[in-house]
């Protein structure tokens, strides 16, 4: 494919910031790759790297953007995959996270919003924008991947002959903690999700009385739709909450339901109108978040947790009691080995100087997308070395499954490409 890429387009190695070319190059399932889709993929390479286009030769940049389009077209490939599949759902309020949180960091990089822009040669509309669909992509492909892989495991075998194969090759290990964690979620309670379906309920009387319904959502909705009237558009069915898509599919076009209530919040909706699998749909949304006062209340349950192991407590039986972390709840919040750095921040700031058997005040952060309070407890510490079986065999491990994940990734890749419209454009 690479091969037939290489007459599809040449772009000017100087990159011009405003030029916009929208020719298409290629088609993959119901998605298009532009040339200017291209011009920015590169824009970004550059930024990301720090690099000067006009440093890099005619050559080296032509083999750059047929890589970033075969790329481009692998994404395409599985995100057509991933949308096929009704039990991969991506939800708006994820999107709208990951976006404000990715657009931030790369703020804080470059200083101002106006640097951004003139590095991008676009306004902060039109980046952040790239951003929702980089992210939405993202997190299907990622999904996808996850449910692809889910089961994939290595062998005692396997990870020894990775070691020996990549030996060489394996970063050292730099100063590495055996952490446990008692993670506290903040809750909504039952107060705050009467007061979130007493307000959607107000809204329901008054879109029965007539009010307009995009006027509503513009200025009660607490979506990311709110500014386009709440509209979400055509989805096809299996890929929104079933809560939301279970009531939206007994609605008859133009019919708007009462209060409806997913995992996001108490949601009216709209049909505008269905065609087979799809509907278009609008909603006006009241989330169900934890309110300040529903969050003190876990602050001073994480305070009374701190205080029992001041009195001696034990750590692990009390994340076995308390801690709303599944997958590390059953043993006793066992983290496992974490190189120091690869903390975040204020986590690595706390524990830095921590002694075995100490632990941390309680913090606030977020673990896996969930927002709350935590309790750090330092089981082991090591220090820097290079790597060995005896000593790293958990991140050892780790590495093999992922190298392992990447060559079945691949070979699947290989797979569906076949099973997937795709079109070069002369």
């Amino acid at each position: 494919m690479i091969r037939l890429l290489c007459c599809l387009f040449c772009l000017a190695a100087a990159l011009p910031a405003q030029e916009t070319l929208d020719r298409v190059l290629v088609v993959v399932d119901e998605e298009i790759i532009l040339e200017s889709q291209v011009q920015q993929e590169l824009q970004r390479y550059f930024f990301d790297r720090k690099l000067d286009p006009a440093e890099v030769s005619e050559e080296e940049l032509e083999g750059l953007k047929l890589e970033l389009v075969q790329s481009m077209i692998d994404s395409r490939v599985m995100l057509a995959v991933a949308r096929a599949d009704t039990n991969i759902v991506v939800d708006e309020r994820t999107i709208d996270r990951q976006v404000e949180q990715r657009l931030d960091g790369i703020i804080r990089r470059m200083g101002t919003v106006k640097r951004l822009e003139e590095a991008m040669g676009q306004p902060l509309k039109g980046i952040r924008t790239l951003l929702r669909r980089d992210v939405e992509q993202s997190l299907y492909i990622e999904q996808l991947q996850g449910r692809r892989m889910a089961n994939v495991e290595v062998t005692r075998q396997q990870v020894e002959q990775f070691f020996a194969e990549h030996q060489d090759s394996l970063p050292r290990i730099g100063e590495s903690l055996r952490l446990s964690h008692i993670f506290l979620e903040y809750r909504v309670s039952d107060e705050s999700d009467r007061k979130a379906r007493a307000r959607a309920d107000s809204v329901y009387t008054l879109l029965q009385n007539g009010a307009d319904f995009a006027d509503l959502a513009i200025l009660y909705s607490q979506d990311s739709t709110a500014p386009d009237g709440g509209l979400i558009g055509r989805t096809k069915r299996g890929s929104l909450v079933r809560p939301y898509e279970e009531a939206a599919y007994r609605l008859e076009a133009g019919e708007i339901s009462p209060p409806v209530r997913s995992r996001f919040g108490w949601h009216v909706i709209r049909l505008n109108n269905r065609s087979g699998d799809y509907i278009n749909t609008s909603h006006i949304l009241y989330r169900l978040e934890a309110t300040e006062v529903d969050r003190q209340i876990v602050r001073e349950e994480a305070d009374s947790l701190h205080a029992r192991l001041e009195a001696g407590e034990d750590f692990a039986e009390l994340a076995r009691q308390y801690s709303d972390h599944a997958m590390t709840r059953q043993s006793g919040g066992d983290l496992g080995w974490v190189e120091l750095e690869q903390l975040v921040p204020l986590v690595r700031s706390r524990v830095r100087t921590l002694e075995p058997g100490e632990y941390t005040w309680p913090l606030e952060g977020t673990v896996d997308d969930k927002e709350g309070m935590q309790l750090y407890r330092v089981e082991e510490r090591r220090p820097a070395r290079d790597a060995s079986l005896e000593e790293d065999w958990e991140q050892i491990s780790r590495l093999a499954l992922s190298w392992q994940k990447q060559q079945m990734m691949q070979e699947w890749l290989e797979q569906i490409r076949e099973e997937v419209f795709v079109q070069i454009i002369d």
